[in-house]
């Protein structure tokens, strides 16, 4: 069995779920560690370079995670060594170049407008604006907007951009930051794959 992490990350303060929480990409601190502390009793936990063989044997498990989160060096890692485990990783790549994937900064965006107007280009290259609730959130990370930015790839870029300049916002997640992150599982004797350039989507 493999099984695939996106994101490790608490709710918001007031506790709404973030962009990630509404997609269903991402768990809290708390729940990871469960999974980790269940996953052991219940599993063998092999490395990631089961991977590479054949077939992964009955009631064995592989850990991956997609992305390179930002909490990959501070909370992911720690957690995973406190257990003597090791994981496969699949970063996107771009963070190499300096930039974050797009779908985390829009997803940071949206986060941080959470319960303001939120400003974004439209289809017909207008700025919409909505005030984002919580079920507005959800609708947002679930409809075209988001759709649109996965597909464009690398240009996807450009859409945060307008995000970012017409809400005003200071970007959080740095690509810096999480470049180190995968050097530093690479140093843990993780098993580092590749998620794509950009996660330019095919489908």
């Amino acid at each position: 069995m493999v099984l695939c992490y996106h994101r490790v990350m608490e709710m918001n303060p007031d506790g709404t779920p973030t962009p990630w929480h509404a997609r269903g990409t991402a768990v809290t601190p708390a729940t990871f560690r469960k999974h980790l502390d269940d996953i052991q009793e219940r599993f063998e936990v092999l490395g990631p370079e089961a991977l590479l063989d054949a077939s992964i044997p009955q009631g064995g498990v592989v850990l991956t995670f997609d992305d390179a989160a930002p909490e990959l060096s501070d909370l992911i890692l720690p957690e995973m060594a406190r257990r003597g485990l090791r994981a496969a990783l699949f970063p996107v790549t771009s963070v190499f170049e300096g930039k974050t994937y797009a779908v985390d900064r829009f997803y940071d965006a949206v986060n941080q407008c959470n319960g303001k107007e939120f400003h974004y280009p439209d289809y017909n290259g207008t700025i919409g604006t909505t005030l984002l609730t919580p079920s507005e959130v959800g609708h947002l990370v679930r409809a075209n907007l988001n759709r649109r930015i996965v597909e464009l790839g690398d240009k996807g870029h450009d859409i945060v951009d307008v995000i970012v300049q017409f809400n005003g916002i200071r970007e959080t997640i740095s690509a810096t930051d999480t470049a180190n992150s995968i050097h530093d599982a690479n140093q843990h004797g993780w098993l580092i794959g590749l998620h794509g350039h950009d996660h330019l989507s095919f489908t």
